[in-house]
């Protein structure tokens, strides 16, 4: 496998939107940004503070957290992606990083704790915020909340076969799924859920044929 075709991959996998920058200088460079503030925070903690104190603990233990935040949000960003996939890669990028430099800090030897576990968990779910937050995701959310979301308006199963094949008509890409039935809603409010649903299809199928 070539370089391009491996280019393609990642673009594909982080559904990077045309007239982005170019995706793995873009990780490269959030990599080494989580790398810098992941270690700096440590550092700067023993130069200024004793890591054992509360407010060195504190420090240490936001520093992950911090840095998938700011990782994933400037790379879903910069590569202008539809998806949160590369959040949930850099909070997973940014665990590894944390327990690298901790492992070192400590001198070699990492206890597993309950703190760290939920510092684990956190890293991961700043990494899935950032993403989700960079692509629009949360937006559309809010807004497919706004309007689908009252007690007067239909409810989407999304168990049912029919959200399913829609699903899989848009590559699985719950976002674009839910604009969709958003889109047919504010055409046809007084349809219900699995006719809103069907709608969907039906325009898919028009618009594609």
């Amino acid at each position: 496998m070539n370089r391009h075709e491996s280019q393609g991959i990642l673009d594909q996998l982080l559904e990077q939107r045309p007239g982005a920058l170019p995706t793995f200088p873009v990780l490269a460079g959030c990599l080494l940004m989580m790398i810098w503030i992941s270690f700096g925070i440590r550092i700067l903690v023993i130069w200024t503070s004793e890591p054992s104190s509360q407010s060195g603990q504190f420090f240490q233990f936001i520093a992950d957290p911090l840095a998938a935040l700011a990782g994933s949000s400037l790379l879903v960003y910069l590569i202008k992606s539809t998806s949160n996939r590369g959040g949930k890669l850099l909070g997973l990028l940014a665990i590894l990083i944390g327990l690298f430099f901790s492992t070192i800090l400590s001198g070699g030897k990492l206890s597993i704790t309950p703190l760290l576990i939920f510092q684990i968990v956190l890293t991961y779910l700043m990494g899935w915020f950032g993403g989700t937050v960079a692509s629009g995701q949360l937006a559309e959310r809010l807004k497919y909340r706004q309007s689908l979301g009252g007690p007067a308006h239909p409810v989407i199963n999304r168990k049912s076969t029919r959200y399913r094949r829609l699903l899989g008509q848009v590559g699985g890409n719950e976002s674009t799924a839910r604009r969709l039935i958003a889109h047919e809603f504010a055409r046809h409010p007084e349809h219900s859920g699995e006719q809103l649903i069907q709608n969907a299809l039906d325009t898919l199928s028009r618009d594609r044929s």
